[in-house]
């Protein structure tokens, strides 16, 4: 069994966890610190809709 296969197989939600980190990430970036929690919340829904949906539409095409 090769490591890439080992891996997927004990982070099956390697992908994703990885879009959400991204997305914090973003946020943080644009918005900095300051804001109340509230702020970061909506940032991070509106963030996450759109990379998320990116990467449902990119994993069903590659099915």
């Amino acid at each position: 069994m090769n490591t890439d296969k080992k891996a997927a197989e004990r982070y099956p939600h390697q992908e994703l966890t990885q879009e959400i980190i991204g997305a914090a990430f973003a946020v943080h970036g644009e918005l900095g610190g300051g804001f109340l929690e509230k702020v970061y919340e909506n940032a991070m829904c509106i963030e996450l809709q759109s990379r998320v949906s990116k990467w449902c539409s990119n994993r069903q095409r590659s099915k």
